[in-house]
């Protein structure tokens, strides 16, 4: 039998022939805030370059066993080399959508319908117009709460799935008082709850399945805490004065995510939110040091007064 001769490869790509791109996918960082262990092993980095490697020196491996002298690392436009390309790019999409079922398997990754399926597993049914972190937060107080006993995320649970309008609730007793205080802090602008959801709240906390039976709860709105802020400005030499507009409205929406019952508002969290794009230094002048709270206080932001006072030359 006549040995075979080499199939000869060009080196050089022709311009006239494409080189077929295949987008490179990876699993995006996550943010674990509550998740205390490494991510599970099913969750993988991916990467279509990886993949593809792997498929040549695996064909590679295959034509040298069976003595087929052709080489498939030379040119990108072989086209055993584009089945390989296509091969691991569907390779890809089929890992990637592994991952995506293993993270919607957990609480942590879980989101919109697939997060109502762990809910329901654990007996928590999502609130009208309820987002998924909020949702996610009382799924968790019903499984750190699951007790006989009336503990702080058993109460807690009860007063956010009392009504969709509980943004926070701090629980608490003062010294050895036997009366059990339950703070509210709702999501009206100003925070304050009304006598309506206070009476709502607390008609849910009192119901036979919910209060221990020793338990005297108290509910009540939490204290809030007007703060002002002001600033001043260097703008960058190029930026118009609609810089501070957008400085502001940041400042108010990232407080809005972040303001909480026991939530701190520091200076170095209020610069970091004032230093939009544009901007080129900032001097807060009020409030002159951070601001600390109680675990039944809540921060509001009041008057806020920006000035431009120059420009970076």
């Amino acid at each position: 039998m006549t040995e075979l001769e080499p199939f000869p490869l060009p080196q050089v790509l022709p311009p006239q022939v494409p080189h077929l791109q295949v987008p490179h996918l990876q699993v995006p960082h996550l943010q674990v805030p509550h998740l205390q262990v490494p991510l599970p092993q099913i969750i993988e980095e991916l990467s279509v370059e990886a993949i593809l490697e792997q498929k040549i020196t695996r064909l590679t491996e295959l034509f040298a066993a069976h003595h087929i002298p052709y080489n498939v690392e030379k040119t990108a436009y072989d086209p055993v080399v584009i089945q390989l390309q296509a091969a691991a790019y569907e390779e890809l999409l089929l890992r990637q959508r592994i991952n995506e079922v293993a993270r919607d398997n957990l609480l942590t990754f879980a989101h919109g319908t697939s997060l109502d399926h762990l809910g329901d597993f654990h007996g928590v049914t999502r609130l009208l117009d309820e987002d998924d972190a909020r949702f996610r937060r009382r799924i968790r107080l019903e499984r750190q709460g699951h007790s006989t006993g009336g503990t702080v995320p058993r109460y807690q649970y009860f007063a956010l799935s009392s009504d969709i309008h509980v943004k926070d609730a701090f629980v608490y007793r003062v010294a050895k008082s036997p009366l059990i205080h339950v703070a509210l802090f709702s999501d009206s602008p100003s925070g304050i709850a009304d006598e309506a959801l206070i009476a709502k709240v607390q008609a849910a906390l009192d119901a036979p399945h919910v209060k221990m039976t020793n338990d005297n709860i108290f509910v009540k709105s939490a204290v809030q805490r007007m703060i002002d802020i002001s600033a001043d400005f260097w703008l960058l030499s190029d930026e118009g004065s609609f810089v501070l507009e957008r400085a502001e409205q940041n400042l108010t929406a990232e407080w809005a995510r972040a303001q909480r019952l026991g939530r701190d508002l520091s200076l170095s969290w209020i610069l970091s939110r004032l230093m939009v794009e544009g901007v080129h230094h900032v001097n807060i002048t009020q409030p002159c040091e951070d601001i600390l709270v109680a675990p039944d206080e809540a921060v509001a932001l009041g008057n806020i007064v920006l000035s431009e006072r120059g420009r970076a030359y």
